[in-house]
């Protein structure tokens, strides 16, 4: 859109709008890597896993499943922003990975009034979102450029879920029976927070090109 003198350019609401989920999903990925470490720090405690029912684990629970709403600003900022383009592809994604963090919040949630309870849904939840950023990824990958590297962003969130299993699975699942939380959730975190980046990168060019 051409400017002529003495006028400015007007708002532009999308782009607003996803510059503030980009920035949630930044607060969000970083509050679940720290949310890791209170969990990895409340399951050492000096009674091992007779501590699970305490303050310190609803809290940190608690704590996590907040965190993740900030990670579902940054799944619709990827939407309204059209990164993966607007096939039936990037939409099945969208709804896998949010219908997936859905679970992922209600577990923890449910913990906070019984942390000592199995919780349910917070496997299933992060299965099910990572599957979901997979598809979204593919999707972002064939409608990106091919020279921007952002677009192999979404697809890493989504794999990190599996490259990390195995390293659970060897060291560490047998030894405590529940995961290295820093590994699992500091390094989502990080990748989410990196999502965040995206979506805001990307709004701020939607605002150049008009």
């Amino acid at each position: 859109m051409t400017q002529t003198a003495g006028t400015t350019r007007p708002p532009n609401p999308v782009a607003a709008r996803s510059r503030l989920l980009g920035s949630a999903c930044i607060v969000g990925g970083v509050l679940v890597a720290v949310s890791g470490l209170l969990l990895d720090l409340e399951a050492s405690g000096p009674l091992g896993s007779n501590t699970a029912d305490t303050v310190a684990a609803r809290f940190a629970t608690g704590f996590f499943a907040v965190a993740v709403l900030g990670l579902m600003c940054g799944v619709i900022g990827l939407h309204v922003l059209r990164v993966g383009g607007s096939s039936w592809l990037p939409r099945m994604g969208t709804a896998m990975t949010l219908l997936g963090l859905l679970l992922w919040a209600l577990g923890p949630l449910y913990l906070t009034t019984d942390a000592s309870a199995e919780p349910p849904f917070s496997a299933a939840g992060g299965l099910v979102s990572s599957l979901g950023m997979i598809v979204y990824g593919i999707a972002a990958i064939r409608a990106g450029a091919s020279g921007d590297r952002r677009r192999f962003v979404p697809l890493l969130v989504g794999v990190w879920f599996f490259v990390q299993l195995p390293v659970q699975i060897a060291f560490f699942l047998p030894v405590g029976g529940s995961p290295f939380f820093l590994l699992l959730l500091g390094g989502s975190g990080a990748l989410w927070a990196l999502t965040g980046w995206v979506v805001r990168s990307k709004a701020r060019e939607r605002v150049v090109a008009a």
